[in-house]
């Protein structure tokens, strides 16, 4: 079966008078173009059909949705997405569409009867334009909140955000805010109250009703926005966003140093150790400001269903959110590169992650292609090795001669941060990634025309400041605190609880072994052993320490198995401990693979939300639609999108010159 989607309020589809607009049929499958063609021919003048590439495929259905309350719309798609699949999702998050199959199609003839008969059924389907659209206004509710018996937050007041945003790219981006009291220390029932920032938003095109969708960010220490609200094409779900300022960071009572920066030097280090509030700054207490906050607007609004998100960092977050309320009325988590929580790492950070990228390059091997490009240099680790130990030495004829502020063992180091580690770690720099082994090929071989590919690649990725004026610790720190990352939440969370378990910590000559050896090493852990020795004061965790959840609602996780802040085999581990949850590990991909370049792992997630108590990954969504082994990877540049990075990087789509 082949299908099309028409714009109405639920299935089946009901009557509607046929001369006025509100069509939004979405084509797919083999057939398609034949019965598009044709459905060109029988269908009333006026009506819009578009073909829908699947990348842009929420984009532009949100785009169709918003021209149908004027006129009839038809979508072409590609059938990447089954029929069954779109149904699930159509009906399970109340969209105003109807899925209707068609049927394969061998001649004109048959695909001229489909046509019409599409159309008789665009006929029936009733005109949807009276679901309730965003006002931009504030909208004030009288109801509290119950989240704890001795807190509340008062009434649920959306307003005007404090952040001073950037004129938006989207015009259709509702962007609103809301500041709840919580308790500084929830201990205490006199405890001074603090504020949880919490961000809506919300495409104005969509119906009011969606679920609502806690994102939590990966860090720690991030902020979920910055002053420059996200592009039409980063909202690519059907769902209304709540992006929480996580306790400590932005306008979330932000933790900084006495003169408000976030530069970790010997100053603020100890005024830090003087600060009582610190030691409030966990990861419990982050899990339960989200609990306050999802109680006060579920109060708020009683029939909104509600999900929880988090990628990286978060998913230990919300890992203690389900340990702490298990019988939470949430319907759903979806857990994004998993932090596994019983086996707190950071210690071995620069270790392990450095540990991932190297195997990722020793798959080179299994490419005939790639193997034979690097026999010369005498394999690709090697040479990975021998360059970077030259650099060290200060005799690596190219680096001397270009690049003289990377001479040396911080230039080495800061190559391994901003040219390996930087472009091989999320999994949005699937193609990008290819360009580092050119990187080291290119500086290795360093000819006339590699000198300026160099300089772009350096300028691309950082490595052109002055090493001098960034460290680790500098590199985010500054900016308001509305959008700066808070590295004093970042240094308190990895060098409490993520540090290590319960055996001893690596000493500061492991980590410096750690850093020296690992090809692509990003200092993290050394960074934050260096804060800890210099006396950064830390949190005993409390009794849910490496304590893996099991609640009665639904998880579903995603892990890519290259990926190098959450390594694939301890989310296996995790996924064998809870058979029950939901997992899917995708091929090569890195941290992160919400976003990822294949619209197929994205698409898992509406299914989630439209029936979490149905695996989403059962549809085998991404099946042949991208590399699943190493040989498959384009590591010379010969397709468009390793090309297209490779311009980006190098300024010319030759990726080896």
């Amino acid at each position: 079966f082949f299908f099309g989607v028409l714009m109405m309020p639920s299935c089946p589809c009901a009557a509607r008078t046929p001369s006025k607009p509100g069509l939004l049929a979405l084509i797919t499958g083999r057939h398609a173009p034949e019965v598009l063609s044709e459905l060109r021919k029988v269908a009333p003048g006026g009506v819009v059909i578009t073909d829908v590439t699947m990348g842009d495929f929420w984009p532009q259905v949100f785009a169709g949705l918003e021209q149908a309350h004027q006129r009839d719309v038809v979508l072409h798609v590609p059938d990447e997405v089954p029929a069954d699949a779109l149904q699930r999702i159509v009906t399970g998050l109340r969209l105003p569409m109807c899925v209707i199959p068609l049927k394969a199609v061998g001649s004109s003839r048959e695909a001229h009867r489909e046509a019409q008969r599409v159309l008789r059924e665009a006929r029936r389907a009733k005109l949807v334009g009276t679901h309730a659209q965003a006002t931009g206004k504030p909208e004030p509710t009288s109801q509290k909140q119950s989240a704890a018996p001795t807190y509340h937050a008062g009434d649920v007041v959306w307003q005007k955000c404090k952040r001073n945003y950037q004129a938006s790219e989207n015009p259709h981006l509702e962007i609103h805010c809301v500041t709840i009291k919580v308790p500084l220390d929830y201990g205490d029932p006199n405890s001074k109250l603090i504020d949880f920032h919490v961000t809506r938003l919300r495409d104005t095109r969509l119906p009011k009703d969606l679920p609502h969708l806690w994102g939590l960010q990966g860090g720690p220490g991030t902020p979920p926005i910055g002053d420059k609200p996200p592009p039409a094409d980063a909202l690519p779900l059907p769902i209304v966003w709540l992006l929480p300022d996580q306790r400590g960071i932005g306008l979330s009572h932000e933790k900084s140093c006495a003169n408000g920066s976030q530069i970790l030097d010997e100053e603020c280090v100890e005024g830090l150790r003087h600060d009582d509030e610190l030691k409030h700054f966990t990861v419990s207490n982050t899990a339960r400001d989200l609990h306050m906050g999802i109680s006060a607007l579920s109060t708020a609004n009683p029939k909104t269903r509600t999900f929880v998100m988090a990628t990286s960092y978060g998913t230990l977050v919300v890992n203690r959110y389900m340990v702490l309320y298990p019988n939470s009325p949430i319907q759903g988590v979806i857990l994004d590169s998993v932090v596994d929580p019983t086996r707190p790492h950071f210690a071995y950070y620069d270790k392990e992650t450095s540990d991932v990228a190297t195997s990722f390059l020793q798959t080179c091997n299994l490419s005939p292609a790639c193997k034979a490009k690097w026999a010369p240099e005498g394999g690709i680790v090697p040479a990975f090795q021998e360059t970077l130990a030259q650099v060290a030495a200060k005799t690596q004829s190219c680096v001397n001669t270009h690049f003289p502020a990377l001479s040396g063992p911080e230039g080495a180091s800061r190559i391994k941060r901003k040219a390996l580690f930087g472009q091989a770690v999320e999994s949005f720099q699937y193609y990008e990634r290819m360009a580092v082994p050119a990187f080291i090929y290119r500086l290795r071989r360093c000819s006339a025309d590699d000198v300026p590919a160099l300089q772009k690649y350096a300028k691309e990725t950082g490595l052109d400041v002055d090493p001098k004026t960034e460290t680790f610790h500098t590199i985010t720190s500054h900016g308001s605190a509305a959008d700066r990352q808070s590295m004093v939440i970042n240094a308190l969370i990895n060098g409490s609880e993520l540090w290590h378990g319960r055996g001893p910590a690596p000493n500061m000559d492991d980590l410096r072994r750690f850093d020296k050896e690992g090809l692509f090493s990003p200092g993290a852990a050394l960074e934050i052993g260096r804060l800890l020795e210099a006396g950064f004061p830390t949190y005993r965790p409390d009794e849910h320490f490496m304590e893996l959840a099991d609640p009665a609602y639904p998880v579903m996780m995603l892990n890519g198995t290259g990926d190098l802040g959450a390594p694939v085999q301890y989310v296996n581990e995790i996924a064998r401990k809870r058979p029950h949850w939901y997992y899917r590990p995708f091929p090569l991909v890195g941290h992160t693979p919400f976003v990822v370049q294949f619209p197929c792992v994205l698409m898992h997630i509406p299914l989630f939300f439209a029936e979490p108590n149905i695996n989403p990954f059962g549809f085998h969504l991404c099946a042949g639609k991208m590399p699943t082994s190493a040989d498959s990877l384009d590591w010379l540049g010969t397709t468009a999108p390793v090309q297209n990075a490779s311009e980006k990087l190098f300024g010319t789509p030759k990726l080896y010159g």
